[in-house]
């Protein structure tokens, strides 16, 4: 039964129709995209500024409203209006499962000021610039006119918040980062210890299916959160998507089997009383009894 429950649930998960989200954010506060931003969705593999160069033509205003499933990358070429420029000195991507990012600031010439490292969550985590689950990219001294961002995540669910952002949101953000993997990790460790405690001493095997329940699930939260590739990949790449998937159905069957234990338990506890209840009556009445 439980692996029926479990198989339903995930056929359910890969057939949902998600649909992801391309968002402009200044620091904290969410606007449209500016004036004139131009994308487009480049099917090869070319990573390379020189690949914008001879495809600049291609480029579109149109933003795109359907980012899952993409059959390529997607380049942003967004402008940097004065409005914009003012202490917002980094340009920060919140999802810390996108594949790969390279970004470029150019000039009025589109001709490349500073260009980025490439990053993402299939190279190693030194690779960003400030270590955080966060991208960041830092805005050089020189005056900038745009920024070209390039995304690849084809063939999944791509949702990318983009902050213009000052040092304050940074700061911010990662000291969210920092209390988020702090309290994540106590609360889940203490209880672990006190449910295997009490599987070594009461010997009661739901606490130890429960023990494995939240093992699992904790796995699952660092891998989401994005924490996973700063643990397993901080100096080398690898590619760690498949710990969230499985991670996840092995929790889901040590819940499973946690929630029947507790049930079984439940009707043997209605048993033993219904049991002390017919012995009180059959002691009151001074009859015999047969259970």
């Amino acid at each position: 039964m439980k692996f029926s429950l479990v198989i339903t649930l995930f056929l359910l998960t890969i057939t949902a129709n998600s649909q992801g989200e391309l968002n402009f954010y200044i620091n904290d506060l969410q606007i449209s995209f500016p004036a004139n931003t131009l994308t487009w969705i480049d099917s090869s593999q070319d990573r390379s500024i020189s690949n914008f160069y001879k495809s600049k033509n291609q480029f579109t205003p149109a933003i795109p409203s359907k980012l899952s499933n993409l059959n390529g990358q997607l380049w942003i070429l967004m402008p940097l209006a004065n409005e914009y420029n003012t202490n917002n000195n980094y340009l920060v991507i919140t999802n810390p499962h996108i594949n790969h990012i390279r970004a470029w600031w150019l000039d009025q010439n589109f001709s490349v000021v500073k260009e980025q490292q490439p990053t993402g969550d299939h190279y190693a985590f030194q690779t960003r610039e400030v270590i955080g689950l966060n991208y960041v990219f830092s805005k050089p001294l020189e005056t900038c006119r745009y920024v070209l961002i390039l995304i690849d995540k084809r063939k999944e669910i791509l949702t990318a918040n983009i902050h213009l952002a000052n040092m304050t949101f940074l700061e911010k953000r990662l000291t969210q980062e920092t209390i988020l993997f702090g309290w994540l990790i106590g609360i889940v460790a203490v209880i672990c210890i006190v449910s295997m405690a009490l599987f070594i001493f009461i010997k009661e095997k739901v606490y130890l299916t429960y023990f494995f329940f939240l093992i699992f699930m904790l796995i699952y939260s660092v891998s989401d959160f994005g924490f996973a590739n700063w643990l397993i990949a901080y100096s080398s790449g690898k590619n760690i998507d498949f710990i969230r998937p499985i991670s996840l159905i092995l929790g889901m069957i040590f819940y499973i089997s946690f929630i029947e234990q507790i049930l079984e338990t439940k009707k043997t506890l209605q048993d033993i009383k219904k049991s002390l209840a017919n012995n009180a009556f059959c002691i009151h009445r001074d009859v015999p009894c047969f259970l």
